[in-house]
């Protein structure tokens, strides 16, 4: 069961609006249809930094097949993605560093499968939301619910509302290293 109360990630900080408005988080999911692509849904869920890591995980293992990609991106400009290959594999990869990729406000990362028909995909970004495309939205609706993540019918994001962004530069190249490297990820810059 999720905490209810929302711990941000030491990596990202509210920063109060011009009218000393500050981000006040809440723990929720959205969800909507969507009518294009390969995904038939849309998820996005905002929880406890304390939380991340288990419900990445049970994502993952509710919608995603045995093989699948990692993607990891570096704050809105490089991104690395892995080849399919066993999940486990990836999985048993990403564990050790997941508290280091959750904390830091740099760092964003997912796993995720497609093919001609289907796209599936947990991906949680640098303000540790989790976005996910899906093709199997009662799976999703499901384990969200049963670790006491509700529906909302509206939930603001981080990351609409004004935050800064703080990183671990050890962090930062321990993933490049164990986790780019290890996996010998491909380097894309963002929108190429």
């Amino acid at each position: 069961m999720v905490d209810t109360t929302y711990r941000l990630p030491r990596g990202v900080a509210p920063i109060a609006a011009d009218d000393g408005d500050v981000f006040v988080p809440e723990v929720g999911f959205l969800h909507e249809a969507v009518t294009e692509g390969r995904h038939t849904d849309l998820f996005r869920v905002a929880c406890s930094a304390d939380d991340v890591a288990a419900i990445f995980l049970a994502l993952s293992d509710a919608i995603l097949p045995e093989r699948a990609f990692l993607i990891l991106e570096l704050h809105d400009e490089d991104i690395y993605l892995s080849d399919f290959m066993p999940r486990a594999t990836l999985e048993e990869r990403v564990r050790p560093h997941l508290d280091g990729l959750v904390e830091d406000g740099m760092l964003a990362f997912g796993l995720a499968f497609y093919d001609d028909d289907h796209l599936n995909e947990v991906f949680v970004d640098d303000h540790k939301c989790f976005t996910v495309f899906t093709t199997r939205p009662d799976s999703v609706r499901q384990v969200l619910l049963n670790l006491g993540v509700e529906e909302r019918p509206t939930l603001t994001l981080l990351g609409t509302r004004p935050h800064a962004h703080l990183s671990d530069s050890n962090t930062v190249a321990t993933v490049q290293r164990v986790l780019v490297e290890a996996l010998g990820m491909q380097h894309q810059k963002k929108g190429g």
